[in-house]
């Protein structure tokens, strides 16, 4: 290729700035459409893993704010904790551990909702155990003071 043809494709190329603003436009379209919204929870997602390697942490969590608004109709139980644990590995990837901690929390209450027939005490355990450090907590003795 020539140098001409390599000007001319990085003139098309979105900067990283222009990646983001068509996340937002595109989220926005989403957002109007009330059967879309698994659509805007994917495309919020994706931004905020772009964001995440543009280590820009404050403008990923905006996104995920607004995750947890977007109507999902008639979730099933194991949908609504795959979304809790989704939004808390997100938090987690941009270095909120509290917020983090804050979503598997909620998806490890979601296991014994009352509305779950079986409730899965076990990945209930699993999922606040995981919580603990996110919190700066411990199970572990030597941890406690006298």
């Amino acid at each position: 290729m020539d140098a001409s043809t390599e000007i001319g494709r990085a003139k098309n190329c979105l900067s990283p700035d222009d990646i983001i603003e068509k996340y937002k436009e595109a989220i926005s379209y989403y957002g109007k459409s009330k059967v879309a919204g698994v659509i805007e929870l994917e495309a919020c997602v994706k931004a905020v893993r772009v964001l995440a390697i543009q280590k820009r942490s404050m403008e990923a969590s905006e996104f995920l704010q607004n995750v947890v608004y977007i109507n999902l109709r008639q979730l099933s139980e194991e949908e609504k904790i795959q979304r809790y644990s989704v939004l808390s590995e997100l938090y987690e990837l941009i270095g909120f551990h509290r917020k983090s901690a804050f979503f598997k929390r909620v998806a490890a209450m979601q296991c014994v909702a009352p509305t779950i027939p079986e409730p899965g005490w076990k990945a209930c355990y699993k999922l606040l155990l995981e919580t603990l450090p996110g919190y700066s907590l411990s199970l572990d003795p030597k941890d406690f003071s006298k």
